[in-house]
């Protein structure tokens, strides 16, 4: 679609590529993939093992100043972060569910709508669902199926309920990417901004998602 968009438009050096084939080789065109092309894997049936270690810095070089794996970092104590790993404990909450979130086999990360406009995907998971165990349930008189609201002091969301013990009590569980789920988590940035361009190669860009909830019958 762009490719046609672009000649339509005259822009003659947005495709340089002769057909979407000749681009793909261009991308595998490395020395990790022994300068792969689409002709060459479609001969040897589309599998071709990597020229690449199957463990990280196999030479033992590593992006840190001093060059090797750096438990204690001076550079993070420079930026008024904490030169060792910290395990911070949750502050106290009047909220006394703690709210995970994880994927499935039917999570389609953040293209069309979250799943949404796909009705096959929709279809098996029409509405946010909330995992919880049979003792938390029956203390709040909530049944299998039920619908409910999930709240805290940051929001609130509706959902159905699914009690299984797949779950511990004291913690209860949704879908990631469900709508409305982050009007109930922090979105804090892990990392301060002055600190996103020394550390941020590897985690730039993400964010806290802790929270604790209530759940009640809707």
């Amino acid at each position: 679609m762009l490719r046609e968009l672009a000649a339509r438009l005259r822009l003659d050096d947005f495709f340089p590529w002769r057909d979407e084939e000749e681009l793909v080789d261009a991308i595998l065109d490395h020395p990790a993939t022994d300068h792969a092309t689409v002709a060459r894997l479609r001969a040897e049936g589309g599998i071709r093992a990597l020229r690449v270690s199957h463990v990280a810095h196999p030479d033992l070089r590593f992006p840190t100043p001093s060059g090797k794996i750096e438990l204690y970092s001076e550079r993070a104590l420079s930026l008024g972060l904490p030169p060792l790993p910290l395990c911070d404990e949750l502050p106290r909450s009047a909220y006394p569910l703690t709210f995970r979130q994880g994927r499935t086999l039917t999570h389609f990360h953040g293209f069309y709508d979250h799943g949404r406009a796909l009705p096959t995907l929709a279809g098996l998971e029409p509405e946010p669902e909330l995992w919880i165990s049979p003792a938390d349930a029956t203390a709040r008189g909530i049944n299998a199926g039920a619908a409910i609201r999930v709240m805290n002091e940051r929001g609130t969301m509706q959902a159905r309920a699914y009690v299984t013990s797949r779950i511990p009590a004291g913690t209860v569980w949704m879908h990631d990417g469900c709508q409305g789920l982050n009007h109930l988590t922090s979105g804090a940035p892990v990392l301060p901004d002055h600190a996103v361009d020394v550390f941020g190669s590897f985690s730039g860009g993400q964010a806290a998602f802790d929270a604790t909830v209530e759940v009640a019958a809707d």
